[in-house]
């Protein structure tokens, strides 16, 4: 399992419970894209530090709101990190990577879903 420092103050810019100081990504996360059938994200991991350090946009899960949040970045696709809080062991972790289209990030921008990062 690798482990990502992060530079961002998530705690604070989406209103989380607990600061986020690192991530972990597991090694499953491969073959979890896989079976999710998003194995377009998958030359992604290997920019999972750039991607969490330098979203265009942060937000939360509505569904998990105060142990999750999400990072966009835009480059050739939305690339949307989900990152989750395991409660038991105390750690973030990545949970899965997935392209967002364009309608879907701009209505998640409406709705208050995700907003964007102040560079």
């Amino acid at each position: 399992m690798d482990k990502i420092k992060i530079n961002i103050d998530y705690k604070n810019l989406v209103g989380l419970t607990k600061a986020v100081d690192s991530v972990n990504v597991s090694n499953g996360l491969e073959k979890h894209l896989k079976g999710r059938r998003h194995e377009k994200m998958i030359p992604y991991l290997e920019k999972l530090d750039y991607l969490l350090n330098h979203p265009d946009y942060v937000g939360k899960n509505p569904k998990q709101p105060d142990t999750s949040f999400e990072c966009i970045k835009v480059i050739d696709e939305n690339v949307l990190v989900a990152v989750k809080l395991d409660k038991k062991r105390d750690y973030y972790f990545v949970a899965s990577v997935y392209d967002v289209t364009q309608g879907k990030l701009d209505h998640m921008i409406e709705s208050g879903r995700v907003r964007k990062v102040d560079k």
